[in-house]
This record gives structure tokens, C-alpha cells and sequence, in this order.
């Protein structure tokens, strides 16, 4: 909490969204948060491939959170791969872990207003840029995808432009997903089915 603006780690669901923001002067101390844990990792054994900047950085949540947007988010990816190129100098035998963002829920609202401006912020930020490998993204609503729908769906305009942004060699990872009905008899496709089928989607495009 002492690193957000409002002294505290959540902001709950009707809270004061600049509450939870990462304070000015604080992405650096942020970053060097991020590249500790990594560290911590190291020294313990357990190899760290990938790590995410936050988890659904883009609204308030009643559990511990907070928003990292634009700037904010490009300046902790700089910030964070910086310290991880140092410790990967200086510490025999650390490999610095692949960078991701930006987590967020995949529907139609949240591919307009935060994934399409997060790719256009990064095509105008070239150290950010090279810094991130991956786009990570909730399957939820339409991110959990039908195989006959996902050519037209928002999950395939997010390939597109993710690859125009970062090039093709960029990863999309689906790392959240649920939602669906538990019954076995609904309609043509059991809840389990279409989950199974939403998973095979997000393979096949990422």
C-alpha cells in the first residue's frame, strides 16, 4: 500500500479508482519489487520463465490490486527490465524472465479501451517495446471462444495487432478463464465442452 497513492492495496469494487494507482515516484520502486521476487526465486531453486507486470490492471478490485495503465505500465516494464538486465550481470547463474502484459480481461469493451491504446502506447515506446515478449489476457465472455467463431472474434484482431505492434514472434497467453455452466445437459454443448473448446481457441491463436 505505501506504494499507491491512497496508502492502501485495494480499492474495492465502488472505490476510488485513483486510490490504488501506483504513486509518481514509485515505479522504480515498483519495478525493483518485481525484479526481487524474481531474484528470490533464483535463490531458492525455482526457475521463473514469465513474469506479469499485475493481474487485471485496469479497474479496482475489493481484494489487494492496483492500476497500471499507459505510462505507468510502459514506464514499470522499462523500469522492471532494466533491473532484471542488472541482476542477470551480477548474479552467476540468473536468466532474467520474459516480460508480459497486460492481463486484463479480453471483450470487445476492454480490447477498445485498454488493450488497442496499451499496443499503440508500446509502437511509440521502443525500449518498452523490446522489453515485453508476451500479451497476456482473460478468457472471459468472448475471450472464451467457440472454434467456428474465433476467426471473427476479438481474440484474432488482438493477434493481428499484437504482431503489427511486437512482430510475429509474439506469444499470447491466456492465463485466466471460467464462467461456464457446470451441467452436463445444456443445449448442444455442456459447459465443460465449451470451456474445453475456448482453451483449444486461445492454443490454437496463441
Amino acid at each position: 500500500g505505501w506504494m499507491e497513492v491512497g496508502g492502501r492495496v485495494s480499492g474495492g469494487p465502488q472505490g476510488e479508482p485513483r486510490a490504488i494507482r501506483l504513486r509518481d515516484d514509485m515505479h522504480g520502486e515498483f519495478a525493483e519489487y518485481l525484479a526481487a521476487f524474481a531474484l528470490y526465486l533464483h535463490q531458492r531453486g525455482v526457475p521463473l520463465d514469465v513474469l506479469s507486470m499485475a493481474n487485471e490492471p485496469h479497474f479496482t478490485h475489493s481484494f489487494p490490486s492496483m492500476l497500471l495503465q499507459g505510462e505507468d505500465m510502459r514506464r514499470v516494464i522499462r523500469e522492471t527490465d532494466r533491473r532484471l538486465r542488472m541482476a542477470e550481470q551480477r548474479v552467476e547463474g540468473f536468466r532474467r524472465p520474459r516480460l508480459a502484459a497486460d492481463d486484463n480481461v479480453l471483450t470487445e469493451h476492454r480490447f477498445r479501451e485498454d488493450f488497442a491504446p496499451f499496443l499503440d502506447g508500446l509502437a511509440r515506446d521502443r525500449t518498452a517495446r523490446d522489453a515485453l515478449s508476451i500479451i497476456a489476457f482473460h478468457g472471459y465472455g468472448e475471450g472464451a471462444l467457440l472454434p467456428e467463431e474465433v476467426d471473427a472474434s476479438v481474440l484474432a484482431r488482438l493477434l493481428s495487432r499484437s504482431r503489427r505492434v511486437l512482430g510475429n514472434d509474439v506469444e499470447l497467453w491466456m492465463t485466466e478463464t471460467s464462467g461456464h455452466h457446470n451441467g452436463l445437459l445444456d443445449a448442444d454443448r455442456p459447459g465443460a465442452l465449451r470451456l474445453a473448446e475456448g482453451i483449444h481457441s486461445v492454443l490454437v491463436y496463441g
